[in-house]
Parts: structure tokens; C-alpha cells; sequence
């Protein structure tokens, strides 16, 4: 994706058309407006599903209208399927990295299969998904006259005819229709359909790079400050490498989160992954981050806040109960939330120097995590304190199942040990961190690497993220 977006969303205040996608030129550009007013209802998806869709397509066509390649050959998203196909064939390859076959399927369509490779550095299922929602929205709406180039050409009414056929032998044998899967009574059947996407990921299941740098959060805290990092992308930067929550979840913590949790103090409640933006996770909060967090409300975000708001006054309004439950502690300029996809495209990724080319927030997710399991590792005495301590910090972290939080709080001292193995790992970053902004020359501590036990965990902890 390109550094700088060329396409804004507008907010326009007017009910029948809320919002509008506008280009550097500031021309509205119809089909992004389009599916950013209609997309949610026409295409059944939800609203967070929606804006994700729509960030994924302005930082395609952002990259399409900059392609030196596609303009010479006339590549454009409205072009043609063959055009289109083309397009992002050559992003695929040139931005994602990615190693693509052209075949037939077993049902004999013709498909792109992806496969990522070691230097792929961008996630190709998101944007797949919403350029295929973007098409099956400008058809539907006719604002493209042809077939969808999202999807393999008669594949779609292959899969009607085998339903119908399907549904016709089961008649004939019955003598009455099938019941709908929800019903429990007919059991569904189990024969293939053919796909309908023509660009198909294949076995990219996610794996974790087993090592982590010690010094990772010192270089990219560093790297915002030559960029011109304000107390806020500190602050976020921070809690991304401290807690181990995803940028989503640090970007919309709430002032009533911090009150509720702690008192303004060590922990917060955030939210969790299918969580629905409910604050059920709650992290740990360093001594570093707390007075990051602190001086950033007091110092700047009071200048922006419309009232003039410190923390203070939001303690007065937490204690006589009046405090907003959405009241966000991060803001923009104009004193709307600050949201995960503003603080990748304006700060995360524009600061990031050669050296950290490819980092991205979710690689702090995976620092942290990987330097808490080291570290458990190093201090376990023996098997059984090892898995314990490993219980803990997944319950700490609210990656624990049912089952293994009732483990975990079924105790007179829950968790207590993981607590100080955080506080260590936290030192040591903030040693660090202080080390190579005063010694740039500062000797570097070797990658850590996990054991093979471990390493598995790791990739049951993290998951893939949307990076």
C-alpha cells in the first residue's frame, strides 16, 4: 500500500448522504462513495466490516492511480475483467510479494492461486474479500457493466445448476422439498461446489517468526521521534509493545476503561477480539505507559478536547458517576477517536525507517509476546510451574478459553508470579529503550528465540492479525 492515501472520507453532516470519498483534487469519486454509502445494507455485511472493506479499497486504488506499470498499460479498477485481473495480478506480485499460479480447479475453472513467500509483507485476504464486495456492489447497482472480475468465469452458475439438480433428485425420491440446514432435519449435502473466486489464497497458513528483538520497541519509539511523534503515537507505540493488545484495541480504549479497571492506574479494560468494541479484556499498564498516557491527556489532549478537559476533571466526573462510557482517551486534530487504520496510515507507517521496513503494529504484539514466553521459559524450575506460568499470562492477555480461566481463578493467589515476569520484561524494554536514545552505539542484545513448545503457543496466542 502506498505511504500517503490519495482518497479522504468526508463526513457531511447530511443524513441522505453521510459521507463522501474524495481524491486529492478533492472530486468526489462515485463508485468509493457509493460503496462506502451502500455497502452495509446491500451487502448484508457489518458496519466495522464495512469501514474495514472500504480502508482496504482506498489503499488499493490509492496504490492503482500511482503504478507507473498499470498507467502504461491502461490497468484500471473499471476496466474490463481481464484489466482488472491484470491490476492486481501486478499488485500482488510488486506490493504483496506473493508467487502466483495460473490453472485450471478440479472443476476445471480457471483460477489465480496466491502464495505468499518469506518476503511477503501485506495481508492478501482482506483486500481479496473487499475488492470482491466492491465489484458485487457496482453490479448490483449498475455502475459496471461487466461480469465480476473477482470471480472465476461460470463458476457461479455451475454451482446454481448443481442446487437445482440436488434439490430436484431430492424431490423425486421424498416427494417434498429439503428443509432449510437450520431446521435439523435433512441432513445437508455433502458434495463439492466449485469455487467462485478466481484469486485464491492457498496454504498460507500463518506461522510466527520465532524470534523477537530485544531492542525492537527502543528502535521504532526511536524512529517516531526523528518523524515527529507527538505524545500520543508515543503513548500508542508504548502500549502496543507493553501490553500485547491489538492496535484496534489500544487505539479505542476508553477514559471509563482506565477509571474502572484501576482508578487511573496500572490496568484498563479494553475491548476483545468478538468482544463487540465491550470492554472485557483488561491490560497491564507499565509504570512507562501510565505516565506516557498522563502527560499525554494532560499536555495535549486537553488542547484539543473541546472543553479544556484534564485527568482530573475526568476523576471528578468518574466519582459523581457522569463520566461518558465512549468519552475515547486518544483523539484526532479535530477531536474525533482516533481509529487503528488514521494511526497506520499517518504515523505508524510513514515512520518507519529502512531498517524497520515491513514492521508493522501487530509485529509489537508479537515482540511482546514472544519476550513473555522467553521469559517464562528462562525462570520455570520445572515442567509443571512452566505450564502454569504460561496459563496465567494467556489468561492475563484474555486468550484463555472458558475452561482455562476457571483453572486459573480456581486459586487463593491467581497469577500473581506472571505479574512480576511482566513487570521484568517491561524493565528491560524501558532500559533499552533509554539506553539507545542516549547510546545510539549501545551494544545489541542476540534475537530471542523460543524453544519448539513454545513457538507453538506463540502461533495459538497471536493468530493472524489485520496488520
Amino acid at each position: 500500500m502506498p505511504d500517503v492515501l490519495r482518497y479522504e472520507v468526508v463526513r457531511t453532516g447530511d443524513p441522505q448522504v453521510s459521507v463522501l470519498v474524495r481524491d486529492q483534487a478533492r472530486n468526489t469519486d462515485i463508485a468509493l462513495t457509493l460503496f462506502a454509502l451502500k455497502a452495509v445494507d446491500s451487502l448484508g455485511l457489518a458496519p466495522g466490516t464495512g469501514r474495514g472493506y472500504l480502508y482496504q479499497l482506498l489503499g488499493f486504488c490509492s496504490w492503482a492511480e500511482s503504478d507507473r506499470i498499470a498507467a502504461r498499460e491502461g490497468w484500471t479498477r473499471h476496466g474490463p475483467p481481464q484489466n482488472v485481473q491484470a491490476l492486481i495480478d501486478r499488485y500482488l506480485r510488486h506490493v504483496g510479494r506473493c508467487d502466483l499460479t495460473y490453472k485450471k480447479d478440479r472443476h476445471g475453472f480457471d483460477a489465480c492461486f496466491i502464495r505468499l513467500t518469506a518476503a511477503s509483507k501485506v495481508q492478501i485476504a482482506p483486500l481479496l474479500a473487499a475488492l470482491r464486495a466492491y465489484y458485487a456492489l457496482l453490479i448490483n447497482k449498475g455502475s459496471y457493466g461487466f461480469e465480476n472480475p473477482m470471480e472465476c468465469r461460470g463458476a457461479r452458475l455451475a454451482r446454481e445448476r448443481i442446487r437445482q439438480g440436488e434439490a430436484e433428485a431430492f424431490a423425486q425420491w421424498s416427494g417434498r422439498l429439503r428443509m432449510p440446514r437450520s431446521s435439523g432435519i435433512d441432513a445437508p449435502s455433502d458434495r463439492e461446489l466449485p469455487s467462485t473466486a478466481y484469486f485464491r489464497p492457498v496454504n498460507n497458513d500463518w506461522r510466527p517468526n520465532i524470534k523477537a528483538d530485544p531492542q525492537l520497541s527502543a528502535k521504532v519509539l526511536k524512529a517516531g521521534e526523528g518523524h515527529g511523534w507527538t505524545l500520543q503515537q508515543h503513548a500508542v507505540a508504548r502500549l502496543l509493545f507493553r501490553t500485547g493488545a491489538r492496535i484496534d484495541e489500544v487505539c479505542s480504549m476508553t477514559l471509563l476503561g482506565w477509571w474502572e479497571s484501576s482508578g487511573f492506574r496500572r490496568t484498563a479494560f479494553v475491548h476483545n477480539k468478538g468482544s463487540r468494541k465491550i470492554a472485557t479484556k483488561e491490560v497491564v499498564l507499565d509504570k512507562t505507559s501510565q505516565k506516557f498516557l498522563r502527560d499525554y491527556i494532560n499536555l495535549e489532549r486537553v488542547k484539543l478536547d473541546p472543553m479544556g478537559r484534564t485527568l482530573a476533571i475526568f476523576e471528578r466526573l468518574a466519582l459523581r458517576g457522569e463520566l461518558d462510557p465512549d468519552e475515547p482517551i486518544f483523539i484526532t486534530r479535530r477531536g474525533t477517536p482516533l481509529t487503528a487504520q488514521h494511526f497506520r496510515d499517518y504515523y505508524w507507517r510513514s515512520a518507519m525507517t529502512r531498517e524497520l521496513e515491513g514492521i508493522t503494529p501487530h509485529a509489537a504484539r508479537h515482540n511482546m509476546v514472544t519476550l513473555h514466553l522467553a521469559e517464562i521459559d528462562r525462570i520455570a524450575r520445572t515442567p509443571k510451574e512452566r505450564d502454569r506460568l504460561r496459563e496465567d499470562f494467556a489468561a492475563r492477555m484474555s486468550w484463555a478459553s472458558g475452561e482455562a480461566m476457571l483453572k486459573v481463578y480456581d486459586r487463593r493467589t491467581p497469577g500473581q508470579k506472571i505479574l512480576g515476569v511482566m513487570q521484568k520484561v517491561h524493565a528491560r524494554m524501558s532500559r533499552r529503550e533509554r539506553e539507545l536514545a542516549t547510546r545510539p552505539d549501545a551494544p545489541a542484545e542476540p534475537p530471542v528465540t523460543l524453544g519448539h513448545e513454545s513457538t507453538g503457543l506463540l502461533a495459538q496466542l497471536i493468530g493472524e492479525e489485520d496488520a
